[in-house]
């Protein structure tokens, strides 16, 4: 096993981690598999020549003595293993902001008994008396294996009460024992003949609704697969859930991202620093990252990924100042953001003016409300000087008449600035239809008023170009005051650079 390993962990260094750490794959695998090896080696040399083989006392004393010199040595030579072990630890037992989050990092009954029940039955709470039966029942013939076998239950299921996580393990050997148990019920207490066959049948039955009981959290969390099962053998398309339905939206948005953005460098390669980076919301990352294959600044991991990333992306969804907010993109590299619906019904503490809100309620900066016709003008709810949208998915269930989209993205750009002249106090408003392929029609709008001298300033971050697929704009923004209506282009080329573009001259 520990040759196995080697090479896809032996000099792995991590940033969070270290290369000691056993909750990653570093070197700390092939070294415990290869001291353990040795250990068994020496162990079985001398018990083969009776040296503290005598009893089972003097056996366990001498692989106590082995282990405690292997641990010795190893510490001694490796100086970061103890270290990067307890970081393990508390990556294992502490309680952080970022991992009380995560349903699968929680101890398995902070959510409640509902949750627990549905992934270990109500026999759950009568784990410890189900072990002490089963080792009852075969007390007369306890192998090592099957010490092992408990030993190594206990271990996950301790693990298991920290971390919420380790169930996928703990879940095949809980079976094994629950089964066992059962066994010894039935045994013991249904089949007796002393119960005589109208006692041997209600014992049954009472069993069987007993287990039906305990059995049937599971039964009903695992029914919506069964049912899907159950459609597949007829050839029929399978329901999904709600997480299902954003999984595969964010797939789609992802692919687009893929095949329409910069490819960039060193695609896992860490050494190679890429062009430009991708931010989205932490629950997001692994998609964008592995579907898309675009980097992004923070992960599913959190912290692991860097603290400091995972503030910055923190302080950038909760900006409600738009030029603060792209400084802090800058800062990160970041070219193209996320915007993800789901996301924000969970962040609730970020507010209705932070970038995290304002980029999800107003693509286009303004949209006709669901059912409203197309001459009804579009009423601006933000103003993003900096920020287009290129790109948003449709809602799963679009064709059943629900309105919005789940998934935007947006390119970050310098923007291009309009000047012009108007009568000081002058209130200006440009306008520019946006169409969607996707969604439909949106607007983009800002507004400006002249200063003292004047002289009025706004910035657009659209072209009257092509500057995406499957969004489009109109052939000219539309420039509206008390003094009338004026148009003007702008280039795909001063958006980019940030170029300055004379606007209309309004006069009285």
């Amino acid at each position: 096993a520990g040759i196995a390993v080697i090479p896809w962990s032996a000099g792995n260094q991590w940033e969070a981690w270290g290369s000691f750490s056993p909750v990653v794959l570093s070197n700390f695998q092939p070294v415990w598999l290869s001291a353990c090896a040795l250990a068994f080696a020496l162990l079985s040399e001398f018990w083969m020549r009776e040296y503290g083989a005598g009893t089972r006392l003097a056996r366990s004393l001498t692989a106590l003595a082995v282990a405690a010199a292997g641990l010795g040595v190893a510490l001694l030579l490796l100086p970061e293993l103890a270290e990067d072990s307890l970081e393990g630890w508390i990556w294992l037992s502490k309680d952080e902001s970022f991992r009380a989050a995560l349903a699968e990092s929680a101890p398995l009954f902070r959510t409640g008994p509902v949750p627990v029940q549905e992934l270990f039955t109500r026999f759950v709470y009568v784990t410890p008396f189900a072990l002490a039966l089963v080792i009852w029942d075969r007390r007369r013939s306890l192998t090592p294996s099957l010490w092992l076998l408990l030993g190594w239950s206990v271990g996950l299921f301790l693990a298991t009460l920290m971390q919420r996580r380790f169930m996928n393990s703990a879940s095949i050997v809980y079976a094994l024992f629950l089964a066992a148990a059962l066994d010894v019920m039935l045994r013991k207490l249904v089949w007796r003949d002393s119960w005589g066959p109208l006692g041997r049948a209600g014992a049954a039955a009472l069993f069987a609704g007993l287990v039906g009981w305990a059995l049937w959290p599971s039964l009903a969390f695992h029914g919506f697969d069964l049912v899907n099962l159950q459609r597949a053998s007829r050839g029929e398309k399978p329901h999904y859930t709600h997480a299902e339905r954003s999984l595969l939206l964010e797939s789609s948005a992802a692919r687009w991202l893929r095949r329409f953005t910069p490819e960039t460098s060193g695609f896992l390669d860490r050494s190679v620093q890429p062009e430009y980076a991708v931010l989205t919301p932490w629950s997001d990352s692994h998609v964008i990252n592995y579907v898309g294959r675009r980097p992004v600044v923070q992960d599913s991991f959190g912290n692991d990924g860097g603290a400091a990333k995972r503030e910055l992306a923190n302080r950038y969804y909760a900006s409600s100042d738009e030029k603060q907010a792209v400084s802090i993109l800058e800062e990160m590299g970041v070219r193209y953001v996320v915007a993800d619906a789901v996301e924000m019904q969970r962040a609730g503490g970020y507010g209705l003016r932070s970038m995290l809100a304002r980029l999800n309620l107003s693509p286009g900066n303004g949209r006709r409300s669901a059912g409203s016709a197309a001459s009804e003008p579009v009423v601006p709810v933000t103003r993003l000087a900096h920020h287009r949208l290129i790109h948003e998915t449709l809602p799963f269930d679009a064709r059943r008449g629900k309105a919005g989209s789940t998934y935007k993205l947006y390119e970050v750009v310098r923007g291009a600035r309009v000047e012009g002249s108007a009568p000081p106090g002058t209130r200006v408003e440009v306008q520019l239809p946006l169409y969607a392929a996707r969604s439909g029609d949106l607007r983009f709008v800002a507004v400006a008023r002249a200063d003292a001298s004047g002289r009025y300033a706004l910035t657009v971050p659209y072209p009257n170009e092509d500057f995406s697929e499957g969004m489009r704009s109109a052939d000219a923004y539309t420039m509206t005051s008390a003094l009338g209506e004026a148009s003007f282009r702008v280039s795909e080329a001063a958006v980019r650079a940030g170029g300055r573009i004379e606007g209309p001259s309004l006069a009285r």
